[in-house]
Parts: structure tokens; C-alpha cells; sequence
């Protein structure tokens, strides 16, 4: 390919990019085109990119609309991906005794794409709230894992091995007692992993707006 078609593919590929941002951003249609005339196109080619680019994002939007069968494999999808990284999260705090705060925006990676992947690529708004409750569950299933780690170490410390055998990750009055102390243990830091966490497993499963301007 010659640079100068190199060069107008970028081009095509860059004005298109800006004129998705404005038609998801609900900007008018006429508005769109006169935006592209003060970039030098003429207006009929101008209209004519707009309309094309707006049909199909009505397709694409139309494709991905939310189905009520999608959202039970949906929400497996999502609780598989969130427990499996709170469980990772919380191993790694117990083999390094540090909490990685970044692992919790992961976990709300992990729950958007799990929730994406089931649904077959479907979209809306239930969807992007099974992966945020998610997201949050497998959040506090590894600041959990850490708790428990942490305090049954304190236990085998000062009473025995022993002692602290007695309570295994499902022992009821540690998950009373992390509830608890749950507000304790977040820090500022904390709330911004989580933001970033439940923002980005909303993100993922959000329909895209349509071209009906």
C-alpha cells in the first residue's frame, strides 16, 4: 500500500472514530455534518458518511441488545470471574502479606469480561449490574481471604496452632467479625481501587447508543 493511501486510511479511520464519539454523544446529525465541512468535506459526502456510519451503529446496537435468556449464564459468567480473582487476590496477600490495591480494579476487569463472555456479547443495563455486584462480591471475597489470614495468624500467635485450627474460611463468627470491622480496613486508597473497579465492570456490558439521531 502507498503511503499517500496509508495516509488517507489513517485519515478515514481517525474521522470516523470522531464522528461514533459524537453520534454515542447525541450530538445532531446537521451539526455533525457541518462539523465535517469545516474540515473540508463537501456536504453531500459528509451526510452521506454520517448516515452510513449512523445506520450501523443502529445495527450494532440492535445486535447486542439485552435478551432476558442471556442473563442467567450472564451472571454465572460473572460470579465465576469475580470469585476466582478475589481468590487470587487473596492468595497473593497471604503469600506476600501485602494487598495490591490495583488486583481489585482486575477483579472488576475479570467480572465485566465474564459477564460479556456468557452473554454472548449482549448488552444493557442488567448486565452491567451483574458485573458491578460482581465485581464487589469478588472484592470482598479477597479482602476476606486476607482477613481470615490475618487473624488466624494472630490467633495461632497468641493461643496455638491449635486454637486458631478451629476456625476455617467458613467459620461463621470470622465472616461476622470481617463484616464488622469491614469499614475499618478501607482506606482511601481502598475506595479508589474499587471506583476504578465497579466503573470499568460497568463499562464493559454497556450497549452502545444507536445512530438514531
Amino acid at each position: 500500500m502507498e503511503a499517500k493511501q496509508i495516509a488517507e486510511t489513517e485519515e478515514l479511520e481517525s474521522l470516523t472514530k470522531e464522528i461514533v464519539l459524537q453520534i454515542q454523544a447525541g450530538d445532531p446529525r446537521n451539526l455533525i455534518v457541518t462539523r465535517l465541512m469545516d474540515k473540508g468535506l463537501e456536504e453531500d459526502p459528509a451526510r452521506d458518511l454520517v448516515d452510513a456510519i449512523s445506520e450501523r451503529l443502529t445495527e450494532i446496537a440492535s445486535e447486542q441488545q439485552f435478551a432476558p435468556s442471556v442473563l442467567l449464564p450472564a451472571v454465572l459468567g460473572g460470579l465465576s470471574a469475580a470469585i476466582a480473582g478475589g481468590i487470587i487476590w487473596g492468595l497473593i496477600v497471604i503469600f506476600t502479606e501485602y494487598e495490591l490495591g490495583i488486583v481489585a480494579w482486575g477483579i472488576g476487569l475479570l467480572s465485566g469480561y465474564g459477564v460479556a463472555l456468557l452473554s454472548k456479547g449482549k448488552k444493557g443495563v442488567p448486565l452491567q449490574v451483574t458485573a458491578v455486584v460482581s465485581s464487589i462480591l469478588g472484592i470482598l471475597i479477597g479482602k476476606y481471604i486476607g482477613y481470615h489470614y490475618y487473624l488466624t495468624s494472630f490467633f495461632s500467635e497468641e493461643f496455638g496452632a491449635e486454637f486458631a485450627a478451629q476456625f476455617s474460611i467458613f467459620s461463621l463468627g470470622i465472616i461476622q467479625s470481617f463484616f464488622m470491622d469491614l469499614t475499618l480496613m478501607v482506606n482511601a486508597f481502598d475506595l479508589l481501587w474499587v471506583v476504578l473497579a465497579v466503573f470499568t465492570a460497568w463499562k464493559i456490558p454497556k450497549a452502545i447508543r444507536g445512530g438514531g439521531i
